[in-house]
């Protein structure tokens, strides 16, 4: 499974600020932006689709959502969102990403990957992997990632764990080509 590099969640929300509205079509954009939210929240594509911010946005950014996969369950997420993913998500009233099917949405979404210079095969689900890897690298704790996937069980969540260690590995690596 592959996840962007923290340089490369930057320069694609660069690309989408700067460039996305001229370089990208309208499907491209939108999907880009639902990208960009989930690696920032971890939600998946079922969540964002259902994302109402005047009913699952509490004062103080504070995100509180039923996940649609494990609805039956009860499973009821809650934290505090970062200010870049309100940023993204907007004040709008309402649904704001209408469901896409996932071949067009996962299509376009490899396209304006292409044109922000990201030359890896993503597919959608990559952003949740992007955001669990991230938030262990950044030093966040399992139990707490476990929390905002939604995951019943940390062994889900170890997977994530053993995925970011994995990149500090290689990222260890380049020490080994510095000096010849």
């Amino acid at each position: 499974r592959e996840v962007l590099t923290k340089d490369e969640i930057n320069k694609l929300y660069n690309f989408y600020i700067e460039d996305g509205t001229e370089l990208l079509t309208e499907l491209e954009h939108t999907a880009l932006r639902r990208y960009l939210v989930a690696c920032f929240t971890g939600l998946r594509k079922s969540d964002i689709e259902q994302l109402d911010p005047r009913l699952h946005i509490r004062n103080n950014n504070i995100l509180r959502l039923s996940m649609f996969k494990t609805r039956k369950y009860g499973k009821v997420i809650e934290f505090t969102l970062p200010k870049i993913a309100v940023e993204l998500i907007g004040k709008k009233r309402g649904i704001i990403f209408p469901t896409i099917e996932s071949y067009s949405l996962g299509k376009a979404l490899r396209r304006a990957l292409t044109k922000a210079g990201i030359d890896k095969y993503m597919k959608f689900h990559s952003s949740r992997d992007t955001f669990a890897t991230t938030f262990i690298l950044l030093g966040g704790n399992p139990v707490d990632l476990m929390e905002i996937l939604g995951h019943s069980d940390l062994k889900t969540t170890m997977i994530y764990v053993k995925m970011a260690s994995d990149s500090k590995s290689k990222t260890m690596q380049f020490f080994d080509d510095l000096v010849k």
